[in-house]
């Protein structure tokens, strides 16, 4: 039996909405243009469908015309019409497949159960307490797992209305928001501050009307929680971490609980089993020791189309459990919160010793800059490791006194050799600071 947007049930009396220009449409609704649209698609046995997800309508449609012929399908936003793409079909239980951000290097395609995602929606619907009387406003592309499952897929599971407001403006967003009757709404770190800033410009109302607003996909340190906590007065702000791989949701804390403006992205949800190991074989480290976070659940993908090696070495037996080693560094404390310490890949060697460009990074953020990255950029005449660079964009010049002040003691190691001010950072469609494009405007600029 194929999958069909009819397993995501919905709250009993209750009917999602997708809020258009055009006026209202249903699940219902959106269903019966699939049947129509199915016969159409380009044949291929045993493919996976390229499907455009420019817009929710355009999105749901072409997934289920795709579930009705039995195509795994893939959303992008560059698919201008369906394609059958040339992936090996090596997963036969596959059924929806998603792209990853590709913010650390080339993006893959991990492939899921639809059922998998289906439970996955149900459980971010639960903590968030979707109601019927809600409406979401959409800001996230709904080529990834934070728009498509995260979002889209949780609200039908609530049963609630949405309103897709994803732009790439920042005041085209906000007045979107504005014009909607939005109770909740979910992003990065970064896009979350400019809807702050842009709706207590344009309609001050409408951020006391949002009841719940969700981070993910980006450092949340302290001071950035209590700056979201200000601008959203009414809401309950969720700080939440996962990856594409798991559903895309593993933790999460509300601003209710004291432990949100510590930088914790809480405990593990729904079915989630979570551990921090000391390596790919290593045992489970006990709390307070850092090591790499690892997970099991029952939302978690099948695997990579087309790379069974990159498989291979993220998803293991543990017994008879299937476990996913995410490639994050983090710890978990004593009350079972994890806390993100970056990336796997994110230690370098600077002068003989370990620095973590993540740790740089966010003492920027806590010395006022508004978002930050580090990187090491080519090696000079100076140095055969490389030159670490902070990039930075904020409202004032950073000067390396201010991160002293912020840095552990004696890690003068830790201080860059360039400080590099940018009025904005780029980023990949998901929000994320794009760290390629950060490393080429670095090396253009010295």
């Amino acid at each position: 039996m194929n999958p069909s947007l009819s397993q995501l049930p919905l709250p009993a009396r209750a009917t999602f909405r997708l809020r258009t220009r055009d006026g209202a449409r249903t699940l219902a609704d959106l269903l019966a243009e699939a049947a129509l649209l199915a016969p159409s698609l380009p044949d291929a046995a045993d493919g996976v469908l390229e499907i455009p997800a420019g817009d929710v309508a355009s999105t749901l449609v072409h997934l289920e015309a795709a579930f009705l012929r039995g195509f795994v399908p893939l959303p992008s936003v560059r698919a201008r019409t369906a394609q059958v793409l040339a992936i090996t079909r090596d997963l036969p239980a596959a059924e929806l497949a998603l792209r990853t951000s590709g913010s650390t290097g080339v993006a893959r395609v991990p492939a899921f159960t639809f059922d998998a995602l289906v439970r996955s929606a149900h459980c971010i619907a639960d903590y968030l307490e979707l109601m019927p009387d809600d409406e979401l406003a959409l800001l996230q592309p709904l080529d990834h797992g934070f728009g498509l499952i995260g979002q889209l897929f949780a609200a039908i599971a609530g049963g609630c209305a949405v309103t897709d407001c994803a732009t790439p403006y920042p005041d085209e967003r906000a007045e979107a928001v504005a014009s909607s009757q939005a109770t909740v709404v979910a992003a990065v770190p970064h896009t979350l501050q400019q809807l702050a800033e842009h709706l207590h410009e344009l309609d001050p109302e409408a951020c006391r009307r949002l009841r719940s607003v969700g981070s993910a996909g980006g450092r949340l340190p302290p001071a950035s929680a209590r700056r979201l906590a200000l601008a959203f007065p009414h809401a309950v702000i969720w700080n939440q971490y996962g990856c594409t791989e798991a559903g895309p949701r593993l933790t999460a804390v509300p601003s209710t609980h004291i432990a949100f403006y510590t930088g914790t992205v809480g405990r593990a949800v729904g079915a989630v089993h979570l551990w921090v190991s000391d390596g790919p074989e290593g045992e489970i480290l006990p709390a307070g020791r850092p090591g790499e976070i690892c997970f099991s659940s029952d939302t978690q993908m099948l695997g990579y189309l087309g790379d069974p090696d990159a498989t291979a070495r993220q998803r293991r037996d543990i017994g008879s459990t299937s476990g996913y080693w995410t490639g994050d560094l983090g710890l978990l404390d004593p009350d079972d919160r994890l806390h993100v310490l970056g990336r796997g890949d994110d230690l370098v060697k600077v002068r003989g010793e370990r620095v973590s460009l993540y740790a740089l990074a966010r003492a920027a953020e806590s010395a006022g800059a508004r978002s930050a990255i580090a990187i090491l950029t080519e090696p000079d005449g100076e140095s055969a490791d490389g030159v670490l660079t902070l990039v930075y964009e904020g409202d004032h010049a950073l000067e390396p006194a201010d991160l002293i002040r912020i840095l552990p003691p004696a890690a003068g190691r830790m201080l860059p050799r360039r400080i590099l001010w940018v009025p904005a950072l780029p980023r990949l469609a998901s929000g994320k600071i794009d760290r390629t494009a950060v490393e080429i405007l670095a090396e253009v600029s010295r």
